[in-house]
Parts: structure tokens; C-alpha cells; sequence
């Protein structure tokens, strides 16, 4: 309410404000939160001036939590949340409670009960105690056990995740984080080197020697030091009858 007086602090006008429908508007229905509230489109159970849609409701049946804690739920650890919304195995106690009487365990201390936190491998240990306490590996620590991974992360089958195989030494000369084992293993040329890796795939070259470093090995590389044998291979639709291209050059041996 906005009052003007005069001089003698009598009121010479009265202005009420029912808010702004756009920036008063919890609830999105563009009635102010007021203006709800005097119409009663909207309950206000704590008298705070917040529609009850727009306050938390952990369990949303529909009611602002403290007005449940005021009425039908309980609060045993005073906290201002229902506990139905702290009772994660719905046992019926409160989580913190199961851990303080002992009914739950919390190997990590984390106030949440074990038997609500992850266990990929169902053996009835939280991940992370699993892994803290040495009953499963974790070999690229990322707090998953490492047998949960072998289904998606496991090409070869030898019961170790692909990125903790290529920490260990695999080979992956392509660098695309698969070990090689599990890529296109043909070796077209017989060199000893998979194809997917052969700089000259079609050319035996077992050193992979890359003289100028193009990433084309000097067996099959045009630009290579040791003759031009291979250029003539490559080159031969290009020459004529002695010239290469418009002009004269000098006939490859």
C-alpha cells in the first residue's frame, strides 16, 4: 500500500499494489501472487504470501513441506523435511535413523544408507566402499568397479577395461584408444604391420621409415630418397612417350 499525506499527515490518497503478473507470478498463470491469494485461485497454509504450488513439496502431494510437518507428516530429526522423503529403502525409518540404530550401514559415511547407493556388481557393497576397501579393481579410477565395465569396455575378453589395457603397455598404434587386437588385423603386404596402421599398406616396409615425415612411407612414397621405381609405378599414367605433363622432363629409370 502506497499512502500520500499532507502536511498535517492527513491521507490524501491510497494506493494498493496487487503486484506485477509478469515478475509477481510464481506460478506462471499471469495472476499475481496477490492477486491470487485475495481470490483464494491459490492456498497460502503458512500465511507466508506464497502460493502453496510455488513452495517446496518433497513428496508433492500437493501440500508445502511445513505445512505437512504441521499435520500429517512426521519430522523426527526436526529438519523441516517429511520423512516419507527421507526414507530412501522405504522402510518406513528415516535414513539417518536406520544408520544411527544400526539397521543400515553407511560404509562411506555419507548419510546415506548402502543399500541405496549404487552396487553394479550386486554384491552388497557400495561401489565406492567396494573399490576403497580392495574387493574390486578400479584401474582408471573412475569410481566404477571394473568388472561392471567389461560389457562395453572390453573388446579383447581378457577381463580388463580397454583404457586400462592401453595404460599397460597395449599397443594402439593409431592412437583411437582401441587396442589394436580388436581392430582390422589384415596385413595386406605381409610386413608384420596391420593395414589399419601400415603407412604403406599395400608395400611391404616392416621399419615404416617416413624419410620426410608426411605420414607416407618411403616404400610407397613418390617424394621418397631411395629411387624412383616406385614413382614410375605411380607416375606411369601421367607419361608420354618421354614427357611428363605439358613439358619435357626427364624420362624416369
Amino acid at each position: 500500500m502506497v499512502l500520500e499525506v499532507d502536511e498535517s499527515n492527513n491521507v490524501r490518497n491510497a494506493q494498493i499494489s496487487l503486484g506485477d503478473p509478469f515478475t509477481d507470478d510464481c506460478n506462471g498463470n499471469r495472476v499475481a501472487d496477490t492477486c491470487d491469494l485475495l481470490l483464494a485461485t491459490s492456498s497460502d497454509c503458512n500465511v507466508n504470501n506464497i502460493p502453496d504450488e510455488c513452495e517446496v513439496d518433497c513428496n508433492t502431494n500437493g501440500t508445502p513441506d511445513d505445512c505437512d510437518i504441521a499435520g500429517a507428516s512426521d519430522d523426527v530429526n526436526t529438519n523441516g523435511i517429511p520423512d516419507e522423503c527421507e526414507d530412501c529403502n522405504n522402510n518406513g525409518t528415516v535414513d539417518s535413523q536406520d544408520i544411527a540404530n544400526l539397521t543400515s550401514d553407511d560404509c562411506n559415511s555419507n548419510g546415506v544408507p548402502d543399500e541405496c547407493e549404487p552396487d553394479c556388481n550386486g554384491n552388497n557393497i557400495a561401489d565406492e566402499c567396494d573399490i576403497a576397501k580392495g574387493t574390486s579393481f578400479d584401474c582408471n579410477e573412475n569410481q566404477i568397479p571394473d568388472s561392471c565395465e567389461l560389457a562395453t569396455n572390453d573388446c579383447n575378453t581378457n577381463g580388463s577395461p580397454d583404457d586400462c589395457d592401453l595404460m599397460f603397455s597395449t599397443p594402439d598404434c593409431n592412437t583411437n584408444a582401441i587396442p589394436d587386437e580388436c581392430e582390422d588385423n589384415s596385413d595386406n603386404d605381409g610386413d608384420g604391420v596391420p593395414a589399419v596402421c601400415d603407412n604403406c599398406p599395400d608395400d611391404p616396409n616392416p621399419s615404416q621409415t617416413d624419410t620426410d615425415g608426411d605420414g607416407i612411407g618411403d616404400a610407397c612414397d613418390v617424394a621418397r630418397a631411395d629411387g624412383p621405381s616406385r614413382s614410375r609405378e605411380l607416375l606411369s599414367p601421367l607419361i608420354d612417350r618421354g614427357r611428363f605433363g605439358p613439358g619435357r622432363a626427364s624420362v624416369l629409370t
